[in-house]
């Protein structure tokens, strides 16, 4: 794209509308409802996908995302995923993701569905360090 390069350089957004519906289930603030800790009226945990929605809608209509290399990519592979992570780690996320979702470590919620999205950012992510890699070479 010609207007997404200044100076040699060229702009990217990697982006899927997927990764803004992850959610972390119902939480006040960081912490999950139940017990002593009330359902919130409106807001719920501190990570929303929302800002990330405000911010994608911006782009979009200050015309930015037409000037930008703007493109999803697939989803990692679980032999990228085993590059971090145990096999055993993969396949509880995996099937408490499939069954209604729930927590992979201290203040890590995650919804139904959200291994599939977590696969699919870090296929992002690793597309970004791969297109930084090749424009230095």
């Amino acid at each position: 794209m010609q207007e997404a390069q200044t100076m040699g350089q060229s702009k990217a957004f990697l982006h899927d509308e997927l990764c803004l519906w992850h959610t972390t289930g119902e939480h006040t603030l960081v912490l999950p409802v139940g017990g002593c800790i009330q359902p919130p009226a409106s807001a719920s945990h501190a990570e929303l996908p929302e800002s990330k929605c405000r911010f994608k809608t911006l782009m979009d209509m200050s015309d930015l995302t037409t000037k930008l290399d703007y493109r999803s990519v697939d989803a990692a592979t679980e032999e990228d995923l085993l590059c971090v992570h145990t096999a055993t780690y993969i396949e509880q996320f995996k099937a408490i993701s499939d069954e209604r979702g729930g927590e992979r470590g201290l203040f890590a919620p995650f919804g139904k569905g959200g291994y599939e999205i977590a696969c699919l950012s870090v296929g992002l992510v690793k597309q970004a360090i791969a297109d930084v890699v090749k424009r230095m070479q």
